[in-house]
């Protein structure tokens, strides 16, 4: 399912042809927005991997385009045996009072945070050599914007936003006709959404190894 297939069913379904390069176009962004804003979830499909250097010289790493969250960040060294080190996020508030020397108290870095003022991440201990780094964040999808344009919504889960547009056009169509026809766009909006938030969450997990730790029985 592309971009105007995805149009084309929302205008059919309210009998709005005349708004099938107007409205409805922002409407279905509008629903993708909203998706992908959820803050009980972060789809798997946002989920992105950059690479690349941090030297002795710098202390910030810039934040991909459509930046929502990040996930893990990992830095690799000579000086750490070339083994992964796993940095721990905080505030850019507690990064700051923490480590309140800056690049004069050079050492490997423990923590990161957010500076939004930036458009970066801050890392601490300021780098004392060079690290590369790992680094895992769940970036928006670009809007939909060409008739072909296709991402993982229109792909795998293109009826949310059919019945996402649906209830969100009810507020630019007011025909009293599709109002009765709300209470069932939305049950079932709202069913589907449910469904793929739980099979997303154990796609997250499937695969680990589970365990139960038995410490014995209290003396």
């Amino acid at each position: 399912m592309n971009y105007t297939q995805i149009k084309t069913k929302v205008a059919d379904y309210i009998d709005r042809a005349d708004m099938l390069t107007t409205i409805i176009p922002d409407v279905v962004n509008m629903v993708l927005h909203d998706l992908e804003q959820d803050p009980e979830i972060n789809w798997n499909h946002m989920e992105v991997k950059q690479t690349g250097t941090v030297t002795s010289s710098s202390d910030k790493i810039t934040i991909p385009t459509r930046y929502k969250e990040s996930k893990c960040l990992f830095l690799k060294g000579s000086n750490l045996g070339n083994r992964r080190l796993l940095l721990d996020k905080t505030s850019y508030s507690d990064l700051m009072i923490t480590y309140p020397d800056d690049e004069n108290a050079k050492s490997v870095p423990a923590l990161y945070a957010l500076s939004t003022a930036d458009s970066s991440i801050v890392l601490r201990p300021y780098p004392d050599t060079n690290y590369d780094y790992e680094w895992i964040t769940y970036n928006y999808s670009a809007d939909l914007s060409g008739d072909t344009d296709t991402n993982w919504f229109t792909n795998n889960a293109w009826e949310l936003l059919v019945y996402g547009s649906l209830i969100e056009m009810q507020g630019y169509v007011l025909n009293p006709d599709l109002l009765t026809y709300l209470p069932m766009w939305q049950g079932l909006y709202t069913r589907r959404l449910s469904k793929l938030k739980s099979v997303s969450a154990f796609e997250d997990w499937a695969g680990s190894y589970q365990r139960v730790s038995f410490k014995g029985i209290p003396k």
